[in-house]
């Protein structure tokens, strides 16, 4: 058992699925971990199994690309704030990449660090030997950085803009957040033009259900504002791609994926909660691929809720939505929506729902491609459980099954609703498809099989 050790100023980086700080205490006893590093590529920033003898950790650094920040005993903590309330510890550190120099040379440069950590005299020098402020920076390495100041309210983004509310780049304002944090909701106003650029929004400091990051046009009109970007490999298939990021509303912008193999607009992956889309216009090339490469809008996160898709226009693609959860009961996908939007010229399925919890998709006109493939569904559902609602939906020009349910599970006091729908297929034989599936109130769809 480890007894009465003080770890303090250290920078900790692990690659791969590694763990920052694995914390088991039985027979522990006096032990303090303040002003660390802990920076995990995708595994737990820190992990404490046991914390007997843990008697002060605070002023730390969390950071991963992983789902989840940390691990207190058999809870996942997804954020600073879950872990907080978890270990009831930490309460002034913080979740901010430390910006190390490479993954071997470990000194770190965040200004969010600069200021952080609290004085200890056990330690008076970094491992420069150079002496530490009365407020030190949190790691091993001492140095001075401009106060950050985070961001908050109105913004503008114009290629022929100046000041320093406004940017000239999708990505530079993402830098920005990454660099100083929020302090609130903000709103990116985005001039008219064309934008040829590859966006990925991480988990942002300072992100909440209220400090929000909107971007949209400022004209209001979809059309006039232009993303555009044409992936060439698969790790990086998006005109913007989330990851680990939450309360992030993308309003009235024009994503245009021009990429000939790769072919997607938008991309969620690892944890996203709270992600809006709302007014978009999102074009995929039309192809005769049914590869999930070439889908419009791809969700594959490990964790996920609140994911909305509304009042939208999705061209072009092997599929246009495609939500898929974790197969995890624990980790399903969690309360989307996808309401009043218009998906044509999908080549192999319109949408494909699969293992998430409650989803309501609601309003929406899908449209297959007139040459789409001989196995095109037009809304493909697998495994989703609980109150599903699937209604006043117009489903058009499917090849197989203009709906496809099968094993999706709900309850005798709150069934799924499939009602008021249109469900077209030009098969011959089958319109709707529906297998091992429970709990299921179908009324009132209007059903039409053709061909």
């Amino acid at each position: 058992a480890n007894q009465y050790q003080s770890f303090y100023h250290n920078n900790i980086n692990t690659t791969g699925s590694a763990q920052g700080l694995y914390y088991s205490g039985s027979g522990g006893a006096g032990n303090k971990i303040k002003n660390n590093i802990f920076k995990s590529n995708t595994g737990y920033a820190v992990n404490v199994a046991n914390s007997t003898g843990l008697d002060e950790m605070d002023y730390n650094d969390f950071f991963t690309s992983g789902v989840y920040l940390g691990r207190w005993g058999s809870s996942n903590a997804g954020d600073l704030s879950d872990w907080q309330g978890l270990s009831s510890k930490d309460a002034n550190s913080l979740n901010a990449d430390p910006q190390y120099a490479s993954d071997t040379d470990l000194t770190a440069s965040s200004p969010a660090l600069a200021n952080a950590g609290i004085q200890l005299a056990e330690v008076p020098e970094d491992i420069n030997g150079d002496l530490r402020k009365s407020t030190p920076t949190i790691g091993a390495n001492e140095y001075d950085a401009a106060a950050l100041v985070p961001l908050s309210g109105i913004y503008t983004i114009d290629v022929s803009g100046s000041g320093n509310r406004n940017f000239i780049s999708f990505q530079e304002s993402v830098d920005a957040m990454v660099l100083n944090g929020l302090g609130g909701a903000v709103t990116f106003q985005v001039a008219a033009g064309t934008y040829t650029e590859q966006i990925l929004i991480p988990d942002l400091s300072g992100g909440s259900a209220s400090n929000t990051v909107t971007y949209e046009s400022a004209t209001g009109n979809a059309e006039d504002v232009i993303v555009t970007f044409g992936a060439t490999v698969s790790g990086t298939n998006y005109v913007i791609g989330f990851d680990n990021a939450s309360d992030i509303i993308l309003r009235n912008l024009n994503l245009v994926a021009t990429g000939s193999t790769y072919g997607r607009t938008v991309v969620a992956l690892n944890r996203a909660d709270n992600l809006t889309i709302e007014g978009c216009i999102l074009e995929s090339p039309i192809t005769n691929s049914t590869s999930t490469d070439r889908g419009n809008v791809v969700f594959l996160p490990a964790i996920s809720s609140n994911l909305r898709v509304l009042n939208s226009t999705i061209r072009g693609g092997s599929t246009g939505i495609y939500y898929r959860g974790s197969e995890s009961g624990a980790s399903r996908g969690s309360g989307g929506e996808i309401r009043n939007n218009e998906l044509t010229d999908q080549f192999y399925r319109g949408m494909v729902l699969q293992y998430l919890t409650g989803a309501e998709v609601t309003d929406n006109r899908v449209v297959l491609l007139g040459s789409s493939s001989s196995s095109s569904d037009g809304i493909y559902v697998d495994e989703s459980e609980g109150a599903f609602r699937l209604t006043g939906n117009r489903i058009e020009g499917a090849s197989q099954y203009g709906l496809y349910m099968t094993s999706c599970t709900a309850t005798a006091g709150s069934p799924a609703l499939i009602a008021n729908n249109h469900i077209h297929s030009k098969a011959g034989s089958y319109s709707v498809y529906f297998a091992a599936n429970q709990y299921q109130s179908f009324y009132h769809n209007n059903i039409n099989t053709t061909g």
